[in-house]
């Protein structure tokens, strides 16, 4: 995946941002089990695989559109910050 990234992109740090993004999802997941106390199941491996596909989904389109508007002129955390609430509402609406 890294490697479709890098070359979608052709750059190395766009991919290696995208793909920091699934640690933390999994870091997130595991947290909220343990802290609810429940079972390493099927059902939560299920869940763990869709919450990693869709949080590398999102990120995704969030760095196309921060891309667009770097490009356009604007700075990096201000492109960042807009990108996120411009899809913030349409990455709600699609995850639920």
């Amino acid at each position: 995946v890294f490697l479709c990234l890098a070359a979608l992109y052709e750059s190395w740090s766009i991919p290696f941002s995208v793909m920091l993004v699934v640690p933390l999802g999994v870091i997130g997941a595991l947290l909220a089990t343990s802290m609810r106390g429940l079972s390493n199941d099927v059902f939560f491996q299920v869940g763990l695989l869709t919450t990693i596909g869709l949080s590398a989904k999102n990120a995704i389109l969030i760095v196309e559109f921060a891309k667009e508007l770097h490009e356009q002129g604007k700075g990096i955390v201000e492109a960042a910050i807009e990108a996120c609430r411009m899809r913030l509402r349409p990455i709600v609406m699609t995850s639920l």
